[in-house]
């Protein structure tokens, strides 16, 4: 008896692959758009920083480099004749009068500066010019014309011939030259003490000075405050 091969067929049978579904994230979108804004508003302040920063600097630098104007007014200056009215000062009451030059004579322009309360007045001739300060019995006068001089002589001196004695003296700095207030004790009119003004020469006194014949009469006794008035006015001499 034959056997028969029963032959059995396998089918296999393959898993169908389905297809993958990728499904979109909703956030990333919205992710770029925010990072985009994001970023733009970085560079958008950061440049608005940069230019007012700038800005600032620029303005700074103007600042510094521009120099300030200045504006120079040139003082008016105010030339006063010699001949000209006394001049008051605001301050102290003084006034600068002047004297000379006497004509035919050696003799400068003199500047003189008188204190409030004393009152001046000027005589003069072809040949001479005088002018006499007073402040009620004081008196100062400065005289110039063609004179001849001499020497002032003071205890200790040699004698000379040609000279003028005394017995006291008070020194003065002038403007220009040392000068001496001299007068003697004695001899001189009943309540009045004459002074003569000498000027320092090489290596003595004389009269008269570069400034004109001084002289000085005062009552005796004196007044402290009017005879520092009178050596101011003699501090105060210098030529022109």
């Amino acid at each position: 008896m034959e056997e028969k091969t029963v032959e059995t067929k396998t089918e296999v049978i393959e898993p169908k692959s389905e297809p993958v579904v990728h499904k979109k994230d909703p956030f990333s979108m919205f992710g770029k758009i925010a990072a985009i804004v994001i970023v733009a508003a970085l560079l958008l302040g950061g440049g608005l920083y940069l230019g007012q920063t700038m800005n600032k600097d620029g303005d700074q630098n103007t600042s510094e480099n521009t120099a300030p104007t200045q504006t120079i007014t040139s003082p008016t200056v105010m030339q006063q004749s010699p001949e000209a009215s006394p001049t008051d000062s605001e301050k102290t009451g003084e006034k600068t009068v002047y004297l000379g030059p006497a004509k035919g004579t050696s003799f400068k322009l003199v500047q003189i500066d008188i204190p409030a309360g004393w009152s001046e007045k000027r005589e003069t001739t072809d040949i001479t010019d005088k002018l006499i300060v007073t402040k009620g019995a004081y008196e100062l006068s400065i005289y110039q014309a063609p004179m001849g001089g001499s020497m002032c002589v003071y205890p200790g001196d040699a004698e000379q011939m040609m000279s003028q004695k005394f017995s006291d003296f008070v020194a003065i700095q002038g403007g220009e030259f040392q000068l001496r207030r001299s007068w003697n004790k004695v001899g001189n009119p009943a309540g009045t003490i004459v002074y003569t003004v000498c000027q320092k020469n090489t290596d003595n006194f004389g009269s008269p000075t570069s400034y004109g014949a001084i002289s000085i009469k005062t009552p005796d006794p004196s007044d402290a405050a009017n005879m520092k008035d009178i050596d101011f006015m003699l501090s105060s001499l210098v030529t022109k």
